[in-house]
């Protein structure tokens, strides 16, 4: 059998791994939830219909990466699954249900009538919605860490339910909301571009205030957590523990530097069609800028990008290194070398293939999107 652990420390390979997978689960899948949860509040039918072109090509395989996250955690960290799951069963059940009703929300937009798609609309912003929230108590939970005995979940159903997961669920609806407003930004052009500046804008300072929360009350809990073992009491042991205040505070500047870039551009007659007609020549860059990548207005979308890196990079970097915080390590939840060296053979080389094809698609569909129906 493969054995790669003289060569690399494989529990820790396999929890940098699935964090990753988790991190560009949120950074793809992130902006179409966020478009989907303001997607009813779009000024126009032809609103609609950009805001739906520009995630069309990529949402179900965005969520290829939560796929990997989830399956590789049950694969190479059987006990944390068998620990993780009971203890979020509500949230990760809300989760999976809302993202298979926003998919069919999505399909069923597409092919219905008017009036019906007042209704699909409603469902694709609820099941985003929820979506959202249940991930950012999932995340906040965890954080929290959960109640363990003999290596299985000791708690109630709704342990997982407390105030720093709520603030969790609203800082990562917010940043989700931020990454589609900067998202449709970049995609379309007159007011659908205004109507996405103004909630970019506002949710840019709302993310900016959650991210220094965030950085200053894990900060906290990081320092007064004690760990019981064997009916003795000593304070947890986190090397990177206050790596998270600094994050909080790069990503809480750079969240607010969103808001001023926009506060600066896009106003209101910036992309005006009637300002367009009166010009041939820019008539004529108008139809260019739709195939072509626009950095300018790409410059938010991936500042936003930065921000969310930045602060989970802090905040995950701070309970190393604990796969269960903060009970049980990468190492001590990991199944065999032999099995952990094999699955890593395997990702190695699908792994490389959803990466380039992620980028493809991305390629493809580079530039502005039309506001008409393209489907």
């Amino acid at each position: 059998m493969f054995n790669f652990s003289e060569f690399i420390n494989l529990p820790l390979t396999w929890g940098l791994l699935i964090a990753i997978a988790l991190l560009v689960y949120v950074l793809l899948d992130g902006f179409d939830l966020g478009v989907g949860i303001i997607f009813p509040y779009a000024p126009s039918e032809k609103s609609h219909h950009c805001l739906m072109n520009s995630i069309s090509p990529f949402w179900d395989s965005n969520e290829t990466w939560i796929v990997l996250a989830g399956g590789g955690l049950f694969v190479v960290f059987p006990l944390a699954f068998a620990i993780l799951m009971p203890a979020f069963y509500i949230p990760i059940f809300l989760m999976l249900f809302s993202l298979i009703l926003r998919g069919s929300a999505i399909e069923f937009w597409h092919k219905s009538s008017k009036n019906e798609r007042k209704i699909w609309q409603w469902v694709l912003s609820i099941s985003s919605l929820t979506a959202s929230l249940s991930q950012g108590a999932i995340f906040g939970a965890f954080l929290s860490g959960v109640k363990i005995n003999q290596r299985n979940f000791s708690g109630d159903a709704f342990d997982w339910l407390s105030p720093f997961s709520i603030m969790s669920s609203l800082g990562v609806t917010i940043i989700y909301v931020l990454l589609g407003s900067t998202w449709i930004i970049a995609k379309s052009e007159n007011d659908t571009a205004y109507w996405a500046k103004i909630i970019a804008k506002k949710t840019s300072l709302y993310a900016s205030i959650m991210s220094l929360m965030a950085g200053i009350l894990i900060t906290i809990k990081h320092s007064s957590i004690y760990v019981f073992n064997n009916e003795n009491q000593k304070l947890i042991d986190l090397p990177l523990k206050n790596l998270v205040i600094f994050t909080g505070i790069i990503s809480a500047i750079i969240f607010y530097l969103i808001s001023y870039i926009l506060s600066k551009k896009y106003q209101k007659n910036e992309y005006n069609s009637d300002n367009l007609a009166e010009n041939t020549d820019l008539l004529v860059n108008k139809n260019i800028k739709l195939n072509k990548f626009n950095f300018t207005d790409f410059k938010p979308f991936f500042l936003t990008y930065i921000g969310i890196i930045v602060s989970y990079v802090g905040i995950m970097a701070s309970v190393y290194p604990y796969a269960i915080p903060y009970s049980y390590t990468f190492a001590d939840v990991a199944s065999s070398n032999e099995s952990l060296s094999l699955t890593l053979l395997g990702t190695m080389v699908f792994l490389p293939l959803a990466i380039c094809y992620t980028i493809y698609v991305f390629y493809v569909f580079k530039g502005k999107v039309e506001d008409e129906v393209n489907y």
